[in-house]
């Protein structure tokens, strides 16, 4: 049985192997879940992070359209509370749906 470390370069040189490897070693596709939804929250959370909130709520009021000014400034005070949190809100969204859509999806393989 090959260890974890191998089964990572087999990804790239051998994905044969692996597969026959998978099929002994069910726990490694729960470890491939952790890694995949922790890589994309840093990412996620990188992304957001290097934006400004003033940015961010900006660019949210710009794609609003046509509304009022009043519309605009309560719609801009709403999100100049929440801009600083646009980061760490969508690093969670993303671990969420990533196991909702797993979850989903394990369990309509499982009919």
């Amino acid at each position: 049985m090959a260890t974890l470390s191998n089964a990572l370069v087999n990804v790239f040189v051998a994905p044969k192997s692996l597969f026959d490897d998978l099929k002994e070693a069910k726990g490694w596709g729960w470890i491939a879940l952790f890694f995949s939804t922790i890589l994309y929250a840093l990412v996620t959370y990188w992304l957001y992070s290097g934006m400004s909130s003033e940015w961010i709520v900006e660019q949210q009021i710009a794609q609003m359209g046509d509304v009022s000014p009043a519309e605009a400034d309560q719609a801009r005070s709403f999100m100049q509370d929440s801009a600083p949190y646009t980061a760490p809100i969508a690093a969670v969204s993303i671990v969420l749906a990533t196991l909702l859509m797993n979850a989903l999806y394990s369990g309509y393989l499982k009919l």
